[in-house]
């Protein structure tokens, strides 16, 4: 099976595809229509798993040959299905022989398979949107009296918008008029308003549509739907050169204590956009007056709720149109928008209080349920909205007095909210709140009213409150405001580890400190305090590992004075990485592994046993023994589906770098006139050339890598190149040899500080590759002429990480290969990968036309084999959004030259490795390798 199999959301390969695309159209043939439904409702599950150019094309030709002669039930499934693989369409290649098959149907005398046709067209409007003749048959539509017809005209009038919008100069008067006619259905009248919203970017359009949008709010006959579409499409237009005019301001303003819900937040909205200026102002005050009392009074009714239903939305955007006109008008007077903001902050303090999560027991974590509010919302997100509405207002009036109680609003807020543990499903949010408004409160220079009160939530139950507290705390600004307080808490968790019982705020604020010290010292060494920590876990885990023989007790013990989920992994990088690995085994052994699963088990057991590995350093035995555990621990996890391939090769790079160096501190004990220690001696100069270039690949396989281990990966490479160099120049004896080489990699042998990334895998991209022709694999080897050039294409995706790169990828390279041998296990094995990577290196450049460039040499020179194994070609080509279509040739051996006239098989395995190009021509490395059976014949008869 292929790679594309391998990969999710790919599970066949092309022959599958395409077979079964050739049954699916034999079922549209069929005279059954319920068959005929079941295959066009295939289409969009055989796209979603084979999207190829090729097989799209070929799939939207045949819907759209079935379009123009079926019923009207059926093209109205087949355009669900335009819409549901609107992802694929842009891959068609005969978009225009598409197109004409649909306008058949639209120039049609049935007005419902009009209708049809036009939906089809909108749901497609990505590759149709800039057709002439796409956008004057939907133009045409908007003649007809049929209203099915007009509705599907006006949605995919929408639809060609958001792709062409030059489309809205043809229909521009077309719209207008159909929005102006009051006996047109207020549905379609709003979807029309709606659509011109495209004209913003446009200077002329948007100025006219801002007078006809004020028409429509102003006219008498408009309804509440259309006058709502209205000042959407108005608000959408309003740009610096089309301000919305202080008498404009004034009417709509009007609308703020509408009965509807709708027409108040469209208005609201509409204010938003509305920036008043002083000069302006001054010339009509009884106009910023109305708007201010207006908004005064709509404030204060939504305040006076007896159960606190109060939309956050619209008191936010009220109170923040009120500020904007009180900053303008009248500055260093007493806001009454930052008075309702305190007001409302204030109550939703009082009912957070209220609804405050009660314990259950003293003994235990266990909580009453979460109560809410009457508006259903739970009590911390009225509190973080009230917060964030004062934070709004004080950014508005910008004061030093405003910003200091908005801070204390912020402090405040943190300390309600860090009682209380963190709901499923919301966590998100209060990460949110907690990010944004520490960086406000920081660049208003108002962070001490909050730095002040973090001593305070030293203990919370939060998990993400905490966790910004220990941010905070081990920053390199803020750390000497808790230092002396961070090192108490150790020391006294420290002595007073086996008493503590039950005393979880203790306990938690102990291992919050703990952290704190940790990350200043991974910033800054300080051994004394280094040191200080890593007793305390020592000692902690000594207590807790007391009671491993009775499971309850040590579960229990462990529940109360253990560290949190998140931060047993964050204290064991931080000790890692300052070389504190007898801390971290006694950590891992404390945690009690039957409470956890599987998977998580494996994850302990692998670094506990590279703890001690790193612990026996001195004890090559033991070190090898207890690495290769850890390494097969992993390997287990890689097989079951967990992301450890770059922790693979570290932990295999560090194996090898420390057995070189034992080996050569074995070898200059010996004496330099026996003869087998200038073969070991040379032997190990080679294995010292492979860890170089195993060095080589996981510097340019893994983008997303850390700063620490990048420079600990570079440093490997510049001291094993500066000691081969050294070493294979001749002039030095075995001896100068060994000392040479000790000299080198003695430093980095020593000590293994692996940076974060370590116990987070890097985010990769993934390169999803396909053969066409289907090369297979397993029993079935493809067959070809031998002494030929054997062409076929590879084509895929590249599938980018979730978190953004530093670098950008433009093309992607392949090199080509035959070989004797077939593909090994090389995804977890750094040295077999390190070879292929080496071959690959090796390549020569391929040109377009699949000859050999001119700078390169025939590789089928040599006439007794017509060709050398293991010889890699590479070939180049761009990435078109995420696929990539990359033509390749490799020529095969001539058995003829080989075996004379007989007829004669040979079993090749052709082997590409893949690799990615960015913008400034650097090469990543990032996979897959495969491989594929060739039967090479001089009958190409398997």
């Amino acid at each position: 099976m292929s790679v594309l199999a391998k990969q999710e959301g790919f599970v066949h390969n092309s022959d599958w595809a395409f077979k079964r695309l050739f049954e699916l159209e034999s079922r549209l043939r069929s005279p059954t229509p319920s068959l005929q439904v079941e295959a066009i409702g295939g289409f969009p599950k055989l796209l979603d798993q084979f999207p190829f150019p090729t097989l799209v094309s070929s799939a939207f030709l045949k819907l759209g040959d079935l379009f123009r002669s079926c019923t009207n039930p059926l093209r109205y499934h087949i355009a669900q299905v335009f819409e549901a693989s609107r992802q694929h369409l842009t891959q068609i290649t005969q978009t225009e022989e598409l197109l004409k098959r649909i306008l058949t149907v639209l120039y049609s005398n049935d007005p419902i398979a009009r209708a049809l046709a036009l939906r089809l067209v909108g749901n497609a409007s990505i590759v149709f949107a800039e057709f002439p003749e796409a956008q004057h048959g939907v133009l045409l539509r908007y003649q007809s009296s049929h209203p099915l017809e007009i509705a599907a005209a006006v949605q995919t009038t929408e639809s060609m918008l958001k792709y062409s919008p030059e489309f809205l100069h043809v229909v521009w008067e077309t719209i207008l008029n159909k929005a102006d006619d009051a006996r047109a259905p207020d549905s379609v009248r709003v979807r029309l308003i709606r659509s011109l919203q495209h004209a913003r970017t446009n200077l002329q359009l948007s100025m006219l549509l801002y007078q006809r949008c004020r028409f429509w709010i102003k006219h008498p006959d408009t309804t509440v739907v259309v006058c709502s579409a209205a000042m959407d499409t108005w608000r959408s237009v309003l740009q610096p050169h089309n301000e919305l005019a202080l008498d404009d301001a004034d009417f709509v303003s009007q609308f703020i204590s509408h009965d509807l819900s709708s027409i108040r937040r469209a208005a609201l909205a509409l204010l938003g956009k509305w920036r008043p200026g002083r000069e302006a102002l001054s010339a009509n005050t009884k106009c910023l007056e109305n708007i201010s009392d207006r908004l005064i009074v709509y404030l204060k009714s939504l305040l006076q709720s007896k159960t606190f239903v109060v939309d956050l939305g619209e008191f936010r955007q009220g109170a923040i149109v009120l500020a904007r006109v009180e900053a303008a008008c009248k500055p260093g007077a007493a806001f009454q928008s930052w008075k309702l903001a305190s007001e409302l902050f204030a109550r939703a303090m009082r009912l957070f209080k209220e609804f405050l999560p009660k314990k259950l027991s003293r003994e235990t974590d266990n909580y009453l349920p979460p109560l809410t509010t009457s508006s259903g919302d739970p009590p911390y997100r009225v509190l973080v909205a009230s917060t964030m509405v004062a934070v709004n207002i004080a950014t508005i009036i910008s004061s030093d007095e405003t910003n200091t109680a908005a801070a204390s609003f912020i402090r405040d807020a943190w300390q309600a909210i860090s009682e209380i543990c963190e709901e499923a499903g919301h966590m998100r949010y209060i990460k949110q709140f907690l990010r944004i408004s520490w960086a406000w409160s920081t660049s208003r220079g108002a962070e001490s009213v909050i730095t002040d009160a973090l001593k305070d939530m030293m203990g919370s139950c939060n998990q993400q409150v905490a966790y910004i507290v220990v941010a905070i705390a081990s920053s390199r600004r803020h750390y000497e405001l808790f230092s002396e307080h961070c090192i108490n808490n150790v020391k006294h968790f420290s002595h007073t580890v086996v008493s503590i019982d039950h005393n979880d705020h203790v306990t938690r604020a102990a291992w919050h400190s703990v952290l704190i010290v940790l990350a200043h010292c991974r910033r800054i060494p300080d051994l004394d305090t280094l040191d200080l920590a890593t007793s305390a876990i020592c000692n902690w885990s000594d207590h807790v590992c007391k009671h491993a023989d009775q499971p309850e007790l040590h579960r229990m013990v462990y529940a109360h004075t253990g560290p949190p989920p998140w931060l047993f992994l964050s204290a064991i990088e931080l000790l890692a990485a300052s070389g504190r690995w007898a801390a971290v085994d006694q950590l891992c052994n404390a945690l009690p592994l039957d409470s956890l699963s599987v998977e998580l088990q494996n994850q302990v057991y692998a670094i506990s046993k590279l703890a001690k590995a790193e612990q026996s350093i001195n004890d090559i035995a033991a070190f090898l023994r207890h690495v290769d555990a850890s390494l097969s621990a992993l390997r287990i996890l890689e097989r079951q589906g967990t992301r450890c391939t770059y922790r693979l090769f570290l932990i295999q790079l560090r194996r090898e770098l420390v057995y070189i160096h034992s080996e050569w501190v074995l070898l200059q004990a010996c004496s330099s006139d026996h003869p087998a220690t200038a073969f070991r001696a040379k032997s190990l100069l080679g294995r010292m050339h492979d860890l170089m270039l195993q060095t080589d690949l996981v510097c340019y396989a893994f983008p997303s890598t850390d700063a620490a281990t990048r420079e600990w990966l570079a440093q490997l490479q510049r001291s094993l190149k500066s000691a081969i160099c050294l070493c294979e120049s001749g002039k030095l004896a075995v001896h100068n040899i060994s000392a040479t080489a000790l000299l080198a990699i003695g430093k980095l042998s020593f000590t293994f500080k692996p940076g974060p990334s370590f116990f987070v895998e890097p985010s990769n991209p993934k390169i999803c590759v396909e053969t066409r022709p289907e090369l297979g694999g397993g029993n079935s080897a493809f067959a070809v002429f031998s002494g030929s050039q054997f062409h076929f294409a590879a084509e895929g995706f590249v599938q980018l990480p979730r978190h953004p790169l530093s670098v950008c990828f433009q093309r992607v390279r392949i090199a080509v290969w035959l070989s004797r041998q077939p593909l090994g296990d090389s995804a977890q094995d750094l040295l077999q990968c390190s070879k292929y990577y080496v071959i690959a290196q090796q390549a020569k450049r391929y040109s377009i036309n699949g000859l050999l460039s001119e700078s390169s040499s025939d590789p089928g020179a040599d006439e007794s084999l017509d060709i050398v194994w293991d010889q890699a070609i590479l070939f180049e080509a761009p990435i078109d959004s995420a696929y990539f279509s990359c033509p390749c040739a490799v020529t095969t051996p001539s058995l003829r030259t080989i075996f004379g006239h007989a007829d004669a098989n040979i079993l090749a395995h052709i082997h590409m490795f893949c690799a990615l190009l960015d913008t400034s021509g650097h090469v990543w490395w990032t996979g897959p390798h495969i491989s594929h059976p060739l039967l090479v014949s001089t009958t190409a008869k398997s």
